[in-house]
């Protein structure tokens, strides 16, 4: 029953990156005037969206908490902060292309760095609740604190007056502290030296 109620969110998970990809196309084709500067926001936008699904699908999605009814209880309703941040990140995104001749509004700016935070903030929770194999466990652990540093980093974001496209880069930057920690093989088993 848990694995495929793993599954299920796993594939709302993909539905909703979909949704803000298929968003920011539509953004884009309704811009008055295109420009290289309008094509790169909604690229770096579309970055920021994924760089979020990418930490989801690589230490949360289809594992399950286990069989304790806290947990699981948590790690339901968890998921709804991740998805509504990865949907809100890419509205977010797609309000800052329709600003790219100025720093965007403080309400796009909010939303778009509330959402990363929260999404962030709701995946490092999650991956507390997740077990972990002993050999992977440190890593594992690490990567969790980093995605909450990188959510909280995230916020700290908002307070710089940033243009559309450094705003985006910025939180790119934020993004690919825990995706590059994860990639350089932190959370990979530790090998032991032979006897």
């Amino acid at each position: 029953m848990m694995a495929s109620r793993a599954e299920r969110y796993w594939l709302f998970t993909i539905i909703v990156l979909g949704e803000v990809i298929v968003g920011v196309v539509a953004g884009v084709a309704d811009v008055a005037t295109r420009s290289w500067m309008v094509g790169a926001t909604a690229a770096l936008g579309l970055v920021v969206a994924i760089g979020l699904w990418w930490i989801y699908f690589d230490f949360v999605s289809n594992r399950v908490p286990g069989v304790e009814s806290f947990k699981v209880l948590s790690w339901s309703y968890l998921h709804l902060p991740i998805t509504l941040g990865i949907a809100a990140v890419g509205a977010g995104g797609l309000n800052v292309v329709d600003h790219t001749d100025a720093p965007p509004p403080q309400e796009v700016r909010s939303v778009l760095v509330g959402a990363l935070a929260v999404g962030l903030a709701a995946m490092a929770l999650t991956m507390k609740l997740l077990p972990a194999l002993e050999s992977y466990r440190r890593g594992y652990r690490r990567v969790g604190a980093l995605v909450f540093v990188a959510g909280a980093a995230a916020a700290l974001v908002w307070l710089l007056p940033l243009g559309p496209m450094a705003l985006l880069a910025a939180l790119i930057g934020v993004l690919l502290v825990p995706i590059l920690f994860a990639v350089l093989g932190a959370p990979v088993a530790e090998r032991r030296q032979p006897r």
